[in-house]
């Protein structure tokens, strides 16, 4: 039997291990008098309130949170000193671009000139969710209260919130000698979401379980959402196999194959995503040019890698690769195709904050990304649709026999056979048996 969280508060005790819930404790945090115990130990509960007090909650979560910033930000020192020795910048440049940096790899656009740069690569951001997420779940992953729960959820995401300001104050400052501004708004607003993301993934799956029984929620949302997350990633891998075969087939030669491997690298999920949309049936934009099963419209485009990928025309059968994306569908629902509806509405959300994280403003082409709305709406239609149908054919399917055990009053078993009653099977014609077969009647 699978142990749950015990949400443990200032006057309860508690222990190394994961035990049950408590439900002797009420929201207010406060012990429930039970009939005929008085709580009486005075010192036990001295001793936990000063254990519980918040400054002792505080330094552990405090420490592990700042340990994985300090990674984020020497990863951005080491980033930042490298492309400026690789480019022969002074080194004075380098406190904006480590500021820069540090935006980039925590998802928030940045701006240069009055430029913005909103289509940021994904794959750091990825990382960085990756990293957050591992030490969220190692201060969580044996027991948790909710004011612990409530101080890490402020810290994973106030910090990087505070050290995004801080590096706006680095660039405003950097802007009276270099072309660098501060981040526009929606900067601290990515910065938030992504830290959000990154928090609730690394609660893992028991803790959302027993908070969704504190918080009295349906249980059958952590494994939908577990559904809508399998379909994204299943999406984004066929997408990313269908961008790589168009980037194969259309490949051009470039004058800088480092540079392009890592921009191939960088923008990897970048590109997982938009195969994946256009595969749904949706669009994917660049500025004044968009491309989907349908049609093309491609004006003159930047020296980018993955761009090489965007063919010249469409084949008026290429609509007919929708039927990839039914069928992955199909495959991840078919074991649990009673999820597809509420999988659907996480999907959806899910969709959104990536196109959030991953579209914006790039210079002067203007917008790059999806259309947002319609592409929200199709990766909630296709599992809902696919769900319904599976769960429509799964009620009409006539179902077997089911056989089960009955003990009969001498303790022996003997096997009864459940059987439709329109199908008129039996036993001899019909009439129940006599409970002795070896009595006979007068």
């Amino acid at each position: 039997m699978q142990a749950r969280y015990v949400w443990h508060t200032p006057l309860e005790p508690t222990s190394g291990t994961v035990t049950h819930v408590n439900r002797s404790v009420s929201r207010a945090g406060t012990p429930r008098r039970k009939s005929g115990k008085k709580l009486n130990n005075l010192n036990f509960y001295k001793e936990n309130l000063k254990d519980s007090q918040t400054d002792r909650i505080l330094r552990p979560l405090f420490l592990a949170t700042l340990t994985t910033n300090v990674i984020f930000i020497t990863l951005s020192v080491a980033l930042s000193l490298a492309s400026l020795l690789f480019t022969g910048t002074t080194l004075t440049a380098l406190p904006a671009a480590i500021a820069q940096t540090y935006l980039v790899i925590n998802g928030a656009s940045i701006a240069s000139d009055g430029v913005i740069i909103g289509a940021i690569p994904l794959l750091p951001v990825t990382i960085v969710v990756a990293v957050t997420a591992v030490g969220v779940y190692r201060q969580v992953r044996e027991r948790a209260s909710l004011r612990q729960l409530y101080i890490l959820l402020a810290l994973t995401v106030g910090i990087p919130f505070l050290l995004t300001v801080t590096a706006a104050l680095m660039l405003l400052d950097a802007a009276q000698v270099f072309s660098v501004v501060p981040p526009p708004w929606t900067a601290y607003v990515r910065v938030v979401i992504v830290h959000l993301v990154a928090f609730g993934l690394g609660l893992g799956p028991r803790l959302w379980k027993a908070l969704l029984a504190h918080w009295g929620l349906p249980g059958f949302l952590l494994p939908a959402a577990a559904v809508a997350l399998r379909l994204l990633a299943t999406w984004s891998g066929i997408g990313l196999v269908f961008v790589v075969i168009l980037l194969i087939a259309n490949w051009q030669s470039v004058t800088s194959p480092l540079g392009a491997v890592l921009l191939l690298i960088l923008y990897a999920p970048n590109a997982a995503l938009a195969g994946s949309w256009i595969l749904l049936g949706g669009d994917y934009r660049f500025g004044e040019s968009s491309w989907s099963l349908f049609s093309v419209d491609s004006v003159p485009l930047p020296a980018h890698p993955w761009l090489t990928a965007v063919p010249g025309t469409v084949h008026p059968a290429a609509w007919l690769l929708i039927g990839l994306m039914a069928i992955a569908t199909a495959v991840v629902l078919r074991s649990e195709p009673t999820y597809g509806l509420v999988a659907a509405v996480f999907t959806a959300v899910d969709t959104a904050v990536l196109i959030v994280i991953s579209s914006g403003s790039v210079g002067v082409y203007g917008y790059v990304g999806p259309t947002w709305w319609l592409v929200v709406i199709l990766t909630a239609v296709w599992p809902a649709v696919i769900g319904a149908v599976a769960m429509a054919i799964e009620k009409i399917r006539p179902q077997p026999p089911t056989v089960t055990v009955a003990d009969t009053a001498d303790g022996s078993n003997v096997m009864e056979e459940n059987l439709d009653e329109s199908s008129g099977a039996g036993i001899g014609d019909g009439n129940p048996a006599p409970s002795n077969p070896g009595s006979t009647e007068d």
